[in-house]
């Protein structure tokens, strides 16, 4: 969607993954080893997700820069939106319901109340 908006533009691609239950598994004194198998695994699969994506879009590595990082995704959307100079952040929202649709996701604000930019979000 943003390659439609601004043709020409700069096009960043970015997944941002979480490992579910680290902090726990550390709290529960999992062993470092198992906890990065784990998040290698959570890593494997981000990259897959967004060698999908751009192979789906139809894009090649010439066409976006992808990036993949492990971390809270409002806290590493902000940072790529600084870091990359972004002038336009386009995300999507996730909702099954029309309800749901109407109502933007707690990512989804916090993305627009720490932006620097502008958002667009697809429905």
């Amino acid at each position: 969607m943003g390659r439609q908006v601004i043709d020409g533009a700069q096009l960043v691609l970015l997944r941002a993954y979480d490992v579910p239950f680290e902090g726990y598994m550390r709290y529960a004194s999992v062993d470092e080893e198992s906890i990065r198998r784990y998040r290698l695994a959570a890593e494997r699969e981000a990259r897959t997700r967004m060698d999908a994506l751009c192979a789906g879009a139809g894009l090649a590595p010439a066409d976006a820069l992808p990036v993949v990082l492990h971390g809270d995704p409002i806290l590493r959307i902000v940072e790529q939106e600084q870091e990359c100079d972004c002038d336009l952040v386009v995300m999507g929202k996730h909702g099954a319901h029309l309800a749901e649709r109407l109502l933007l996701g707690s990512a989804t604000s916090h993305i627009l109340d720490e932006s620097a930019g502008d958002v667009l979000v697809s429905l």
